[in-house]
């Protein structure tokens, strides 16, 4: 198989890699939870505790990257809102962690698979998705639901205790139960069914709000801060007079409620993907052969290096010959400037106004800079570059810097823009050069 084909079969993969790296997580997500309810937390409080630490989390990001789209906040969208806050974060976590107390990490993971098919059919109901049932399309669809429902209760009945129903005889099927936790699967399938049915209601709410709230980060915080608020006053009503279970340490109690937000947080490449998408500078399929074309050719050369040897003759200057020379591509020129101009310059670029307050280890940077200009002794590599940028600013050139923390500089040896401890305010000594 060539290396071609092999990168088109990842290519085609790719999406089947996600989806399960996805579940993977949630599988994670769903043992890390029944563990620290085995250890004795309470699942509504487990829930506040998780919304509390995604709102957190998230609000930085929805101030930063939201705060030129970010529209009025209604009084009907915030209604939506706590409607959505009370739908997913308080009826249906709390159905699903209460459920998965009395089962299994495994059996609730199972579970979960017929939420697509509660979504597809409130979509279905809502007008938000068309079913054609003369094509094949619609039957797939229909066909789909009836599956996974059925898988989901084909799971409840098969690993829960026997229905003592009037043409069973309730012989040889032995109880699914814990004494830990006295399990009863069928409550429990039950509850974690009714939190599906919350849980796909909420899907389609949230996408209705953000036709009228196009803001998905802000949208989010709001949501955990009203699922959080809404969740309390229920872990308060059930965990009356336990102020234990409010209790929280650095154990398997923090770990879950930290790995739910870190999970279900988008990552860098989906937030900026997103961004782009909303400026409409481009289409997601031009996003899609991008990243094909990068993977492609990572892949390519990622194959290629497991066969590489080294060759002699790759370093041999004949391979280097349509490289241009440095004297080839400018020309050799005197850049010196009197001594005079330099000590102008130089106490130009060092001094700050009367009425500026720098932070003390800048302004002392700074009073040091001065000192070397003035004896002409240790001068450094930052006064150097600093002796080259603004001289050639006072010959009439222009100077433009760009990259990550060019005003710092790297290793905080440039300093260029300073900004006052007082007002706040930012001045830059190389621009007031006249």
């Amino acid at each position: 198989m060539s290396m071609e084909s092999i990168s088109q079969l990842y290519n085609k993969l790719k999406p089947f890699l996600a989806v399960f790296l996805l579940q993977l997580g949630y599988a994670g997500l769903a043992i890390v939870s029944k563990f620290a309810l085995n250890k004795g937390m309470s699942q509504h409080v487990y829930v506040v505790y998780r919304h509390a630490i995604a709102t957190v989390v998230i609000f930085p990001f929805a101030i930063v990257l939201d705060r030129k789209k970010r529209p009025k906040l209604t009084f009907s969208v915030f209604v939506k809102i706590a409607l959505i806050g009370l739908l997913e974060p308080v009826i249906d976590q709390n159905l699903f962690y209460t459920g998965m107390k009395m089962t299994t990490a495994t059996f609730a993971t199972a579970i979960c698979n017929v939420l697509p098919a509660f979504s597809f059919a409130m979509a279905w109901i809502f007008g938000l998705e068309k079913v054609y049932l003369r094509r094949l399309r619609g039957l797939a669809k229909v066909l789909g639901t009836i599956v996974t429902v059925g898988g989901a209760m084909f799971m409840t009945l098969v690993n829960g205790p026997m229905l003592n129903l009037p043409w069973t005889r309730g012989n040889g099927h032995q109880e699914s139960t814990s004494s830990a936790n006295k399990q009863d699967v069928i409550k429990g399938a039950l509850m974690m069914l009714a939190g599906c049915v919350c849980w796909s209601a909420f899907i389609i709410l949230q996408a209705i709000t953000l036709k009228s709230y196009p803001a998905e980060l802000s949208l989010t915080v709001l949501i955990c801060l009203m699922g959080t608020l809404e969740s309390s006053i229920l872990a308060v009503a059930m965990e009356w007079g336990n102020p234990t279970a409010w209790s929280i340490h650095l154990d398997s109690k923090l770990l879950a409620a930290v790995y739910a937000v870190i999970w279900n947080h988008p990552s860098a490449l989906e937030i900026y993907q997103n961004k782009i998408l909303e400026s409409g500078k481009v289409m997601k399929e031009d996003i899609y052969k991008i990243r094909n074309k990068v993977n492609t050719i990572l892949n390519e050369e990622f194959l290629a290096s497991k066969d590489y040897v080294q060759q002699r003759r790759d370093w041999l200057s004949s391979h280097w010959s349509g490289f241009k020379s440095r004297e080839q591509l400018s020309r050799i020129l005197n850049t010196g400037v009197k001594p005079e101009i330099l000590k102008n310059v130089g106490k130009a670029i060092t001094r700050f106004p009367d009425n500026f307050k720098p932070h003390r280890t800048v302004k002392k940077v700074y009073e040091q800079r001065a000192q070397m200009i003035e004896t002409g002794e240790g001068i450094d590599w930052a006064v150097g570059e600093a002796f080259a940028f603004a001289t050639l600013l006072v010959e009439g050139n222009h100077v433009r810097l760009s990259g990550q923390d060019v005003e710092r500089g790297t290793f905080s040896h440039r300093h260029s823009v300073v900004h006052d401890q007082e007002t706040g305010g930012s001045i830059a000594l190389w621009t007031m050069l006249s």
